[in-house]
C-alpha cells in the first residue's frame, strides 16, 4: 500500500484531515499534534488568542488560510450570510473566532460516506477520506453518484478509511439508488452542496431583498400579517413529509397559514438574524425551479 499523505485532498472535511495528519505523524492525541503545529508553523502554543486549528492546518498545507477554509472547512454552511462589514472570506484572519467556534465542526452529529466516493478514491490514491459534500444536514444521497450515504458506525472508522485496499470493496457496503426520486429533495441537496462552493457570505440583507422579490412573485406573504400562502406553507406542501420530519426542526408545530419562525422570519425585514444554511438551501429549494436558478439567485447576493 501506498504512503499516506498528509496534504489535504479533495473535498475532505478538515476535522478528517487533521486525524489522517495525526496517525500519519504518530500522534496519539490532538494536543500533542497541536503542538507540533505550532512549532511547524513558528507559533507558540502558549498565546493569549491561539491561532484557530483550521488556520494553522492551512499553514501547515502550504495554503493560505482562506483557500483552506473554502476547500475544506464548513463555514460556507454554518454562515451563510452575514452584514456586509463581516462578509469576508471565511478563513481571514478578522474572522478568527468563526474558524476557532465552527471551522473544525461538522453540521451533523453522525458522519456520513458514499460507498462510490470511497471506492474512486482508494482506486486513485490508496487510502479514503471524508467528503464535506456527504456532512450537510438533510443530504442523504450522494450528489455525483447518486446513491444513499451510509453511515459510519463502527469502531475505529477513521482508521479503517485509511487503510482500505481496493481487494477490499466485496465487503464494502452496497452501493444503493437513492430511494427518493423527488425532486424537491434532489433540488435541495444540489443547493447546499452549492453553498460549499462560495469563499464568504451572502449580505445578509442583499439575501433577504432577493427571497422577498421572489416570493412576492410567486403570491407569497413577505409580511407579518395578510391571507396569501406563506413561504413556509409551500414548503410544507412540495417537501415530502417524512423528509421534513426528520430534518426541520419543529416540523410538528407547522399549522398551515401560520408563520414558521424559522423559515418565514427570513422573508420580514423586522428580523435581522442570519440562519443556517439548511434553513436557506430549504427556502430557495421552495422558491426555486432548478437548483441553478436557485444559486444564481443566491450568487447576487454577495459582493461582485
Amino acid at each position: 500500500m501506498s504512503e499516506i499523505c498528509v496534504s489535504p485532498m479533495p473535498d475532505e472535511i478538515a476535522i478528517f484531515h487533521e486525524f489522517r495528519r495525526m496517525h500519519v505523524l504518530g500522534c496519539t492525541s490532538r494536543s500533542e499534534h497541536l503542538r507540533l503545529l505550532n512549532i511547524q508553523c513558528g507559533l507558540s502554543d502558549c498565546a493569549a488568542t491561539p491561532t484557530p486549528r483550521l488556520h494553522l492546518l492551512a499553514r501547515a498545507s502550504g495554503l493560505s488560510t482562506t483557500e483552506y477554509a473554502r476547500c475544506h472547512s464548513m463555514l460556507p454552511v454554518f454562515r451563510v450570510a452575514s452584514d456586509a462589514e463581516h462578509a469576508v472570506a471565511y478563513g481571514s484572519q478578522v474572522t478568527g473566532s468563526l474558524s476557532r467556534a465552527h471551522g473544525m465542526s461538522s453540521p451533523v452529529s453522525e458522519t456520513y460516506y458514499c460507498p462510490l466516493c470511497l471506492k474512486q478514491d482508494v482506486s486513485a490514491y490508496q487510502f479514503g477520506w471524508l467528503h464535506r459534500s456527504h456532512q450537510l444536514l438533510g443530504v442523504e444521497h450522494c450528489v455525483h453518484h447518486g446513491v444513499k450515504l451510509k453511515k459510519a458506525i463502527e469502531t475505529g472508522w477513521f482508521t479503517e478509511f485509511l487503510h482500505w485496499k481496493v481487494e477490499n470493496f466485496d465487503i464494502l457496503p452496497i452501493a444503493e439508488p437513492a430511494d427518493s426520486g423527488d425532486e424537491f429533495i434532489r433540488r435541495y441537496a444540489e443547493i447546499f452542496t452549492g453553498f460549499l462552493s462560495f469563499s464568504a457570505p451572502a449580505i445578509f440583507i442583499s439575501l433577504k431583498r432577493t427571497l422577498r422579490t421572489r416570493a412576492a412573485l410567486l403570491g407569497l406573504r413577505v409580511s407579518s400579517c395578510g391571507f396569501e400562502k406563506l413561504p413556509s406553507d409551500l414548503l410544507f406542501e412540495i417537501a415530502p413529509s417524512d423528509w421534513l420530519k426528520r430534518n426541520l426542526r419543529g416540523h410538528g408545530y407547522k399549522r398551515r397559514g401560520q408563520p414558521f419562525g424559522r423559515i418565514d422570519r427570513q422573508f420580514t425585514w423586522g428580523y435581522s438574524r442570519s440562519q443556517p444554511g439548511d434553513v436557506y438551501a430549504m427556502i430557495l429549494a421552495t422558491l426555486y425551479d432548478t437548483a441553478d436558478a436557485a444559486i444564481a439567485a443566491f450568487k447576487s447576493s454577495h459582493r461582485c
